[in-house]
């Protein structure tokens, strides 16, 4: 069986970071970048382009591009970041 590659990471949604969209579908992220689960307090859920952002949620964002999470940090203003390879 062939291996996914996958680049994986959380964001954390700031004041600063809603300055570059409110929504989802506002967000500058790269095209490679998928977000594909939100914490909100204690409950996780499934995003929609049109789900709102608040400020403490986290985003689960996944790649099959490590250049691409990157890209996406630096698209919303974040320089100290971290996420998991898996290949």
């Amino acid at each position: 069986a062939e291996e996914i590659k996958s680049a994986m990471t959380e964001i954390l949604i700031s004041e600063d970071t809603l300055k570059y969209g409110k929504n989802l579908i506002e967000m500058p992220l790269p095209d490679k970048t998928l977000v594909v689960m939100v914490k909100r307090g204690e409950s996780y859920f499934v995003p929609t382009g049109l789900t709102e952002l608040h400020v403490g949620d986290k985003l689960l964002v996944i790649s099959d591009d490590e250049d691409a999470l990157k890209e996406t940090y630096k698209n919303i203003g974040i320089s100290d970041y971290s996420f998991q390879k898996h290949n």
